[in-house]
């Protein structure tokens, strides 16, 4: 599958968004303002195996952001190794 992705080299843009772990999810909207973040966090409720997952918090934020919805929770903590800073 090809996908867009980010290098994110000087670690730039994750200390503008605040990254501390990863994995650690960001969903940016444009509007006509610009760009500002809908999402920040965690992908899901266990990180460690899939068939347990019971939430599903990014799916749920992309489904309500193109469906047109406001998010009940904007952020979710991030569950992952912490970003090693230089």
């Amino acid at each position: 599958n090809n996908f867009p992705y980010l290098v994110d080299e000087g670690q730039q843009l994750s200390k503008k968004f605040g990254a501390t772990k990863a994995p650690e999810v960001f969903v940016p909207h444009n509007n006509q303002d610009g760009f500002y973040l809908r999402y920040k966090g965690g992908i899901d409720d266990n990180p460690q195996a899939e068939a347990y997952v019971k939430q599903r918090y990014l799916a749920s934020a992309l489904d309500n952001i193109l469906g047109g919805r406001t998010l009940a929770t904007a952020e979710r903590r991030a569950t992952g190794c912490l970003i090693k800073k230089f």
